[in-house]
């Protein structure tokens, strides 16, 4: 009876960690203008571990990882003549929050599946409320939800197609419930013709199939079900082909073809080598911009090297590979360890296609998770 009320606030607090990940996208709704829901979703967690502390209960936190972290990126700050000081703390900032409240918020099943669940059936929220919604396009026909990124709304909703794949094979749900959920957030994904997001679940269902499961297995085991679905999904296919906008099929085409035909991103890869091979204390924090029409490289290790140096770039390039190792390891554990590898690995790999080391929240989460589970020190309270 005397840890009850903890654990409420544990599941809570889980859930509002889950929502963190979702409500930069949510917070473009009208009804959240100015609210400031990232921050308010951290809130709950922390005031956890908080009561934790006041309840004299041990600490666990991968001091190790933290520390080396933070020390090796002081060079390129002290050497820089200026720098990105608001970037550089929200990063070392996630890194502190994230090494603090995960080893002590999600120490079991149970939390990790709050935690996942919010962030899936949140995504299938957003897709129907984009798909309500007044329907705004960018200037070459991407679907935008109240004027946000489109990349951004598709990085929002794809661990959603994932983990709903993920139960169907798993036989959790049934076709025509399958299809009911699947079929919002996939239309959603097609229509932002986020390029990322499409190859992130790719991989990550191709890492799941080939440790996991086999097609073969899942065919002959629910030939049946499986049969119905794709019997199911013949006539959304031809819709989706008839209805889909020309610049939309185009763009994904053009890719297919010829993936090469990505000019900008090829010059930015060549640019940070360049960088990295000349500066190899960094740059400094937010320092891109000064070599580039772009303000970072839209690659999280490139970015890391290129700012924060080749020690520390071998450094988290080293955590992120053990990280990746640990949850394939981890996969017959059982399908919420399938489910976290799938929510890391989409990540991780729209990370090294979009957004900065700012916008890699979820690699932070997995850091921080791998640590708990690996090396993580006790504080005696």
């Amino acid at each position: 009876m005397r840890n009850k009320p903890i654990s409420n606030i544990k599941k809570i607090a889980a859930i509002s960690l889950g929502f963190f990940f979702i409500s930069n996208i949510i917070s473009v709704l009208p009804t959240f203008n100015g609210v400031n829901l990232e921050l308010l979703s951290l809130v709950l967690p922390l005031i956890y571990v908080i009561v934790k502390i006041v309840s004299r209960q041990n600490l666990r936190m991968p001091i190790k990882f933290l520390l080396f972290f933070i020390l090796l990126t002081v060079p390129s700050i002290l050497m820089a003549k200026d720098i990105d000081t608001e970037k550089y703390l929200k990063i070392v900032g996630y890194v502190i929050y994230f090494s603090i409240v995960v080893p002590n918020l999600i120490e079991s099943e149970q939390e990790l599946i709050l935690f996942l669940k919010t962030i899936a059936y949140g995504g299938l929220v957003i897709s129907i409320i984009t798909i309500l919604t007044p329907i705004t396009l960018t200037t070459n026909a991407r679907i935008q939800l109240f004027g946000s990124n489109p990349i951004w709304l598709s990085r929002s909703v794809v661990f959603s197609l994932y983990w709903f794949i993920l139960i169907y094979i798993n036989n959790k749900i049934n076709v025509l419930l399958f299809l009911m959920i699947s079929i919002p957030v996939l239309y959603v994904m097609v229509m932002t013709a986020a390029k990322g997001p499409m190859l992130a679940i790719v991989i990550a269902l191709t890492i799941l199939f080939c440790n996991k499961i086999t097609v073969r297995h899942i065919l002959r085991r629910n030939i049946i079900r499986n049969t119905l679905l794709l019997i199911l999904l013949i006539p959304v296919v031809i819709l989706a082909i008839k209805n889909t906008p020309k610049q939309i099929s185009d763009r994904f085409l053009l890719f297919l073809k010829n993936p090469s035909s990505e000019e900008a991103r090829v010059s930015l890869i060549l640019i940070s080598l360049k960088l990295i091979f000349f500066n190899p204390i960094g740059i400094g924090s937010g320092n891109f911009i000064e070599y580039s029409s772009f303000k970072y490289p839209h690659n999280f290790i490139l970015e890391a090297f290129v700012e924060y140096g080749w020690g520390f770039g071998l450094f988290i390039s080293h955590a992120l590979i053990k990280m990746l190792r640990y949850l394939i390891k981890i996969l017959k554990k059982g399908i919420i360890y399938e489910a976290l590898m799938g929510f890391i690995t989409i990540s991780f790999v729209n990370s090294l296609l979009s957004g900065d080391m700012t916008s890699a929240k979820e690699v932070y989460f997995g850091l921080a998770y791998y640590y708990s589970q690996k090396k993580c020190a006790v504080i005696k309270i």
